[in-house]
Parts: structure tokens; sequence; C-alpha cells
């Protein structure tokens, strides 16, 4: 299983071949998704399905638990902390939970916006700067 950076990589990279290459977009290009399913899809749900993944980790699941939390009892269950999410530098390959430091956002931080971006809550950051640069208000 790739590490969450190179499949953000990844997906960012699906992303903007499926927006640059003329005449092959989202809707032309055919990939068998999963490898060995038999299943044609074209980019673009590629790269939804990455997205999916990589935002599942910090989404309760069916069973009311986030993989990103691991086994820990406490961010799992207690009301105090369960929605308080932490971006781990990397995470275990087969159950999602956070590992290594927790202290900085790093690259998890992107999956924030990745979130935002999916659900078109707010504004792109580049929206908002280009605001500010004019000198309008950004609420």
């Amino acid at each position: 299983m790739p590490s969450e950076v190179t499949r953000f990589e990844l997906v960012v990279g699906v992303r903007r071949a499926v927006c640059t290459r003329p005449g092959h977009g989202p809707r032309r290009r055919l990939i068998e998704y999963p490898t060995g399913s038999g299943s044609n899809v074209t980019l673009d749900v590629v790269a939804a399905d990455f997205w999916k993944r990589l935002v599942s980790l910090f989404l309760v699941d069916q069973d009311g638990r986030r993989p990103c939390f691991g086994g820990v009892q406490r961010m799992q269950t207690d009301p105090r902390w369960r929605d308080n999410l932490l971006f781990h530098e990397y995470f275990h390959g087969d159950t999602g939970a956070g590992l290594g430091a927790s202290h900085q956002t790093g690259w998890t931080g992107l999956v924030a916006d990745v979130i935002r971006r999916r659900h078109r809550t707010h504004p792109k950051a580049s929206e908002v700067i280009q605001r500010l640069v004019r000198g309008e208000e950004t609420a």
C-alpha cells in the first residue's frame, strides 16, 4: 500500500492529467481499475476514489470509529476528544491508524482542503488570496 504522501501526489497527478491532456479528458481515457478487476473507468473516477480513500482515514466508519485514531479508546469514544482530529505524520497501511508526529500538520493538513473542495463549502484558498490582494472582505 503506498504511503499517504505518495497517494496524495498520485491523485494530484491524475487530476492534472485529466485536466491538461487535450482530447484525453476524463470521459475518454479508460483504464482498468482496480487492477485485475476487469472494470474499466475514467481517470476522474480513479482520482475521486483515491480522494475518498484518503479522506476515509478521518471519517467515522460504520462502527462509530475513526481509522486515524487506531486503538486509542479515549480518542474513539470520549465525547471531549472524538471529534478533535489529529493529522499524523503517516498512517498504518492496513488499519489506517495515525503514526508518527501528531503535533505538526504537514502534508496531512491538506486533507482538510480536500474535504472542503469536495463539498464546496468554502471558497478556494486562491480566491480568498485574490480578494485580500484587492482589499475586499473575505468573510
